[in-house]
């Protein structure tokens, strides 16, 4: 039997945001391993010369996928369709890698040792919602939705700091905790209004996690700057005339990019556009000329 327009909808909006997930994960992976050093949010000091370990998470701490069973069956499926649905529904997957640093060496070779510093990346999709057929407008998460999956992530507990980047498929509501669980220090990503993703805008700005946030954003630098380009078109170019300027927090807080990326962007208008825009770095503010 040919199914229906809705049920094409809903396994189309299920396969998208299972998408989104492996797209997340495998961004935010590539961005970690290009690090040569990582900040250790305990000492304020950047640990050098590390490399990354896969960190193996505990019997069903990497996915929900029981929650996703379960909740298909709660909405009716038979064995057969929750065997075809659960291969293309979003499940809240995770990745998590251990810091290791070179501490000396050993007749030439590196010995590396545990750093207890652990960056972690997870996804989280409404998964009760997807399993009973639910189409747009979808929920989007809270504090208490993040705090689940960080406390079914199980993380080491002899890991003494966590970057975590977590990312919402269908965005994020509410204030949101800078740090989960005492030593989890978290950076929330939402999908972009103009593609990619974007810093969520409850989230919290501070100088440690916008470190993070600029080495695991999962836009490559290209993709950052063309998505601020795409916003600056749409709707910032607009305030910065009315309000006579646009500063790097606004930047910030309005298009959910890092403050490395939005300082570079304004710098980047007032040296193309220059006699309209003057980018003042001292109080880091693109100011607006006249026409």
């Amino acid at each position: 039997m040919r199914s229906t327009i809705r049920e094409q909808s809903v396994a189309g909006l299920r396969l998208e945001l299972r998408a989104l997930e492996s797209t997340f994960l495998r961004a935010v992976e590539t961005r970690a391993r290009t690090l040569v050093g990582v900040l250790d949010p305990r000492t304020g000091r950047t640990v050098e010369e590390i490399r990354l370990r896969e960190h193996v998470f505990s019997r069903h701490a990497r996915t929900d996928s029981q929650l996703v069973h379960r909740a298909l069956l709660r909405a009716g499926h038979t064995a057969s369709e929750i065997e075809t649905i659960i291969n293309v529904m979003p499940v809240n997957a995770a990745a998590a890698w251990r810091v290791e640093a070179s501490k000396r060496r050993l007749r030439g070779d590196p010995v590396f040792e545990d750093t207890g510093v652990l960056i972690a990346a997870a996804c989280w999709s409404p998964l009760d919602e997807l399993a009973h057929g639910a189409v747009e407008p979808l929920p989007s998460a809270s504090a208490s939705d993040a705090e689940r999956i960080v406390t079914r992530l199980d993380l080491p507990r002899d890991a003494g700091a966590i970057w975590l980047a977590m990312a919402s498929t269908t965005g994020w509501r509410g204030a949101l905790p800078a740090v989960l669980l005492t030593n989890a220090h978290c950076v929330y990503f939402q999908p972009a209004p103009y593609d990619g993703w974007t810093i969520a805008p409850g989230a919290p700005m501070h100088a440690q996690g916008d470190w993070f946030t600029s080495v695991v954003h999962p836009e490559t630098e290209a993709q950052l700057e063309r998505r601020l380009a795409r916003w600056f078109d749409a709707e910032g170019r607009a305030k910065a005339m009315a309000h006579s300027g646009l500063s790097v927090d606004e930047v910030m807080a309005l298009a959910g990019v890092p403050a490395e990326s939005a300082r570079a962007f304004l710098s980047t208008v007032a040296h193309d556009e220059a006699g309209r825009w003057l980018f003042e770095g001292g109080r880091s503010r693109l100011l607006f000329l006249g026409p």
